[in-house]
């Protein structure tokens, strides 16, 4: 509607490697927009390495962070990131009808909302209909009232999360998801997840004939997980423990007519 153009960077299996962007991405772009941590596999982008490959084509990049922020540091200027978006909802520990937006400050003036409500403006009780005077601040991008409850529910999660420590979290479900692995790799499970570190996020997935049903199972065990893609997804945080591993990969042994096994 806006006369923008989409490309898309191709996945190679269950990675999206900077190649892929290097194709896509080039004088003519005007926005790089991709996840921190991939929902349907864990994978996590390189992206210091994407902001300067789409800075030297003249790009701006905006990072969604919606499933690793809460569990590891995030510098938005080390990184170079023009934009980052995330929300309270996952491993920020929050409720719904919170979400956080950072933009660099030298941008914000040179965009218009393409939605606006009364926070947004500089004053929120000009009530002006016919001039809109957008904020010159981050909060130019608000819209409406904001969820007060939720809003509580966020500050309360991000000072727990602060209270730990996003090095002591990160160090933790780094641990706990190469204990998941592993084993699930003794098991001979399909997984979908990369085993190195730095190419994967808090979570894992793994491969089943039937990820809804296996999804019900487990939780019948007290066990809670979830299924995209036709597999299911084990998500870990710093309240989980060596335990709740365990308890995952027995309630797997128990169901294995549910898991595909056999290397990605």
């Amino acid at each position: 509607r806006r006369g923008a153009r989409v490309s898309f960077a191709k996945a190679d299996g269950n990675r999206l490697p900077l190649s892929s962007f290097e194709h896509a991405v080039d004088e003519q772009t005007a926005l790089v927009s991709t996840t921190h941590v991939c929902y349907k596999n864990g994978f996590k982008n390189n992206v210091s390495a994407l902001a300067e490959l789409a800075h030297e084509r003249g790009a701006h990049l905006l990072i969604d962070a919606y499933q690793s922020m809460g569990t590891q540091p995030m510098d938005v200027k080390a990184l170079d990131l023009d934009f980052l978006v995330t929300g309270a909802l996952k491993y920020l520990l929050g409720s719904p009808g919170v979400a956080f937006m950072y933009a660099r400050r030298e941008l914000i003036d040179r965009l218009e909302p393409a939605d606006s409500g009364w926070f947004g403006q500089e004053n929120v009780f000009a009530y002006d209909v016919h001039q809109l005077r957008y904020a010159s601040a981050a909060r130019r991008f608000e819209t409406g009232s904001p969820p007060v409850p939720s809003v509580y529910a966020a500050l309360a999660a991000l000072r727990l999360i602060a209270g730990v420590g996003l090095a002591t979290i990160e160090e933790h479900v780094r641990e706990l998801m190469s204990r998941f692995i592993a084993a699930a790799r003794q098991r001979g499970l399909h997984l979908l997840t990369p085993e190195e570190p730095a190419d994967r996020g808090p979570l894992a997935m793994v491969r089943s004939t039937d990820a809804p049903k296996l999804v019900a199972a487990l939780a019948k065990d007290g066990i809670l997980c979830s299924t995209r893609d036709g597999a299911l997804r084990v998500s870990l945080h710093y309240y989980n423990t060596a335990e709740d591993v365990e308890a995952v990969l027995s309630g797997l042994d128990r169901h294995p007519d549910l898991l595909v096994t056999g290397a990605d």
